[in-house]
């Protein structure tokens, strides 16, 4: 997906792996006053970013606990 987005991450990439994750958005704005996202939109990329966390953090989560998911 190209995207001129960067906004911090062209700085940390420089020291550090960078990710960025993206929802859509109506008609494709954003940064913009009529930016707007649907809530279901907003949920899934929440949790798209929840799973990926619990995925990296995966061997250092202590075995048993309830995280809530």
């Amino acid at each position: 997906m190209v995207s001129r987005a960067y906004h911090d991450s062209l700085f940390i990439a420089r020291i550090a792996p960078v990710a960025m994750l993206f929802i859509p958005c109506r008609n494709g704005y954003s940064h913009r006053p009529d930016e707007y996202a649907a809530p279901e939109d907003i949920v899934r990329g929440t949790l798209v970013l929840a799973e990926t966390l619990r995925y990296c953090l995966g061997d250092v989560l202590e075995p048993g606990f309830d995280y809530g998911t």
